[in-house]
C-alpha cells in the first residue's frame, strides 16, 4: 500500500522522482498543497534515493491527506468518496452564499481532475442559466487558472459543455468581449450549426482592440471568413502568411489554411499551403490541425482539396490523441467522398458503411450530416430518405451552401484529378 501511496503522490504532484533535487520539489508541493511539511530528506528515503526507513505514520498520513484521503488510515480503506463528498458539499455550500472565490480554493484541494472540472462546468452553467452575466464573468476569471492546469482534453470539454449551456440561453449577455470567456469558452465552443444565427451575431460583436491576443483576432476571422462560405457570400479578408503564420497552435493553423483555400485565390491546395506556410514549413502534423479543415474539405466538393489532404497533407504517424479521434472519423468522410469523385463508387460504398457519424466532433455533426446524406442518396438511392434529412437539416441551419444544386451534384465523378 505504501508503493501505490508513493506512485499517487508523484501522479498528482506531477513530479517525476529521478534526484534529490525532485524530492526538494515534492516536498515544496507538499507544503502548499496540505500546509504540513514532509522533509526532503525523508522524501528520499522513500523513493529509494537514500537509505530506506520504515516511514513514520505522520509522513503517510501527509501525504494521503496530499491526494484527497483524511489519513493513511483512510487511504488503505480504499475509498475517498467520504472525502471528495465531504468537500463538493462544501464547495456548494459557499457556491450558493455567493463565495465563489472560496469555493474555487476548495476545488483547489480535490484530487481528482475530472471531479474538479465536472464541478467547474455545473456552477458556470448555473451562472449562466440565472443570467447574472457580471457573477459568470468574475467566475471564470477565478476558475481560469485552475482549468488552464487541467489536461488539454478536459480544458476543451469544460470550454465546449459551458458553451453548450450559453447556447440554450437568450439570457446571457455581453459575454464575447470579455478576456476570460473569450479564452475559456468561445475559443474552444465553436457553434458551428448556429453561425447563421446566434453564434454568428456575437462573432460580429466583437469589439475592435477587445480581443486577448493575436491568435484571437485570428480566430475571429476564420470564424467570419466560415460564415461567409456557409452562407454563399464572397470570402475576402487578409490573412497572415509564412512565417507570422508558424507560431499559431495547430487547431488555428488548419483553420487559417483552410481560410486561405475558402477565398478562391489559390490555384491548388498546395500554392495555397506554400502562400501560408513556405515550402515545406510544416511536417509531422497531428490530426489537431485538420480539426477545422477536413471540416471544409468535405463541405467544399473540391476533389483536389479532398484528394490532397488524404495523399499529401503532411501528417504524423503517430496514434490519435482523445481529442483528436473525431478528426480521425472525418477522415473516413474523406475517404469516402475520395473514391466518389474518381468514379469507384463500390470503394465509397465500403468507406461509407465505415463512417460513423456519432464519432465526429459534437458540433460538426449536423453539417457532416448533410455531407453523409448527399454521399447516401448517391451510393444507396433506396435505403433512406436522403433528401428529406437533407431537407430538414438546410431548413434548421440556415446554410444558403447546402441548396438542392449541392445535393445534385457533389461528390460526382471528376476526371481531372491530380495524379
Amino acid at each position: 500500500m505504501i508503493a501505490r501511496l508513493l506512485n499517487e503522490v508523484v501522479a498528482s504532484a506531477g513530479v517525476e522522482i529521478r534526484t534529490s533535487g525532485d524530492c526538494h520539489t515534492l516536498s515544496e508541493v507538499i507544503t502548499e498543497r496540505t500546509g504540513k511539511v514532509v522533509n526532503y530528506n525523508t522524501l528520499r528515503r522513500m523513493y529509494g534515493l537514500a537509505k530506506p526507513v520504515k516511514p513514520s505514520r505522520g509522513s503517510l498520513d501527509i501525504l494521503s491527506e496530499f491526494i484527497g484521503f483524511d489519513s493513511y488510515l483512510h487511504f488503505t480503506s480504499g475509498s475517498p468518496r467520504l472525502h471528495s463528498t465531504r468537500t463538493k458539499e462544501e464547495v456548494y455550500l459557499r457556491f450558493a452564499q455567493g463565495q465563489d472565490a472560496e469555493a474555487v480554493a476548495l476545488l483547489r484541494e480535490m484530487p481528482e481532475s475530472t471531479l474538479r472540472s465536472d464541478m467547474v462546468i455545473q456552477m458556470g452553467r448555473e451562472l449562466f442559466v440565472s443570467g447574472d452575466t457580471a457573477r459568470a464573468l468574475s467566475f471564470l476569471e477565478l476558475v481560469e487558472p485552475l482549468v488552464a492546469e487541467l489536461p488539454y482534453s478536459e480544458i476543451v470539454h469544460v470550454g465546449n459543455s459551458m458553451g453548450i449551456a450559453r447556447s440554450t440561453l437568450t439570457s446571457v449577455s455581453g459575454l464575447i468581449n470579455h478576456h476570460a470567456y473569450q479564452r475559456m469558452v468561445h475559443s474552444l465552443f465553436v457553434d458551428y450549426p448556429h453561425l447563421s444565427g446566434y453564434y454568428g451575431a456575437e462573432v460580429d460583436a466583437l469589439k475592435p482592440g477587445q480581443a486577448h491576443s493575436p491568435e484571437f483576432e485570428l480566430f475571429t476571422t476564420c470564424l467570419g471568413m466560415l460564415r461567409s462560405f456557409l452562407l454563399g457570400m464572397p470570402v475576402e479578408g487578409e490573412l497572415p502568411e509564412a512565417p507570422h503564420s508558424l507560431s499559431f497552435h495547430p487547431i488555428l493553423q488548419g483553420r487559417l489554411f483552410a481560410c486561405h483555400m475558402m477565398t478562391g485565390v489559390h490555384d491548388t491546395p498546395q500554392e495555397a499551403w506554400n502562400r501560408c506556410f513556405g515550402e515545406g514549413a510544416l511536417s509531422d502534423l497531428n490530426l489537431e490541425f485538420a480539426h477545422e479543415l477536413f471540416l471544409y474539405a468535405a463541405m467544399s466538393n473540391d476533389a483536389n482539396l479532398v484528394h490532397w489532404c488524404l495523399q499529401e497533407l503532411p501528417m504524423s504517424t503517430k496514434p490519435a490523441q482523445k481529442h483528436e479521434h473525431s478528426a480521425l472519423h472525418t477522415q473516413r468522410l474523406l475517404k469516402c467522398m475520395a473514391r466518389a469523385f474518381r468514379g469507384d463508387l463500390s470503394s465509397a460504398r465500403m468507406h461509407f458503411e465505415k463512417f460513423d457519424l456519432d464519432e465526429t466532433h459534437i458540433l460538426h455533426r449536423d453539417i457532416l450530416d448533410m455531407c453523409r446524406c448527399v454521399l447516401g442518396h448517391r451510393l444507396f438511392p433506396k435505403k433512406q430518405p436522403w433528401k428529406r434529412r437533407y431537407d430538414d437539416l438546410t431548413a434548421r441551419l440556415g446554410f444558403t451552401r447546402f441548396d438542392d444544386a449541392f445535393f445534385k451534384t457533389a461528390y460526382r465523378k471528376i476526371t481531372t484529378l491530380q495524379p
